[in-house]
């Protein structure tokens, strides 16, 4: 019984049931937060490939800035997992990838390929194996990275 009367109250006030049962039993409303967003990896089968997903509730009165926020957080702890990591074709085609993204605005907006292999080169000085000449084999690298998340 109090489970179902604590299940209506989440749904009804958008909390979740734990807040929802708390409530029913002490008298304290829940804090609402603005947004909440979660992480999930789905198997679409046997040996399949992981599908990451990000999932974000957000207020309509809440910035773009927080909603931009939250989304990369959430987008770094994908990128970091061992399982991401595992499927690309070499570890710097994934460090291309996430230098790109975490060079890319809010509005999904990044400098030129030039621009960006400029600014690679400039922190990879110390290890000149990792250092591009041709802006060409860096978006290469970084579109093999996107290609291979995605899979």
């Amino acid at each position: 019984m109090l489970r179902k009367v604590g299940d209506r109250l989440a749904h009804r006030y958008g909390w979740a049931q734990a807040p929802a049962l708390r409530f029913i039993l002490t008298g304290h409303t829940p804090t609402i937060d603005p947004i909440r967003g979660e992480t999930s990896r789905l198997r679409t089968g046997v040996g399949e490939p992981l599908l990451e997903e990000i999932t974000l509730v957000v207020k309509p009165w809440l910035s773009e800035e927080a909603v931009v926020k939250m989304y990369r957080e959430g987008q770094r702890r994908l990128l970091a997992s061992e399982n991401v990591r595992q499927r690309w074709k070499s570890p710097r085609n994934y460090r291309v990838f996430q230098f790109v993204i975490e060079h890319t605005d809010s509005d999904g907006q990044h400098q030129s390929a030039q621009k960006l292999m400029e600014l690679w080169n400039e922190q990879h000085e110390s290890v000149p194996e990792d250092q591009y000449h041709d802006r060409r084999n860096f978006w290469r690298d970084y579109k093999s990275g996107q290609v291979t998340l995605w899979m």
